[in-house]
């Protein structure tokens, strides 16, 4: 109960409640650290409980939205539903070349393929004479 209401006692709380309970008040304090890192760790274990669940609620819930746009369709032709004048696929295709394109860009960029192009070339050059 004292916990409680009072978790982190001042010397004088440590020292009357040492003497109420008959130990020294060093053992007070320790206990008080115990109990408070016994507490947070419940805590955190909760929190970490919760956030679990809440997770799993969103992948859950981020697979039935995946099965209904992947299952969707027109409702006045019944062929695969669209995004804008594009297709699902289509678009699925232009984001992911869109990726590749900006890495193939950043990669042409890199210190080591100007190296590898400088020793293809030379090599080549030296080849035909």
């Amino acid at each position: 109960r004292f916990f409680r209401d009072c978790p982190h006692p001042d010397n004088k709380q440590r020292v009357e409640l040492s003497q109420v309970v008959g130990i020294d008040p060093l053992q007070v304090k320790f206990w008080f650290q115990n109990k408070r890192t016994q507490m947070k760790t419940k805590h955190e274990r909760q929190q970490n409980t919760n956030l679990r669940a809440e997770n799993e609620r969103l992948r859950a819930e981020n697979v039935r939205f995946r099965e209904a746009l992947s299952n969707a369709r027109c409702p006045s032709c019944g062929c695969m539903a669209t995004i804008g004048d594009v297709p699902l696929d289509e678009r699925h295709l232009r984001m992911e070349n869109a990726r590749l394109r900006d890495e193939v860009i950043n990669y042409m960029h890199s210190p080591k393929i100007v190296f590898l192009f400088f020793y293809i070339y030379t090599k080549n050059v030296t080849t035909y004479f």
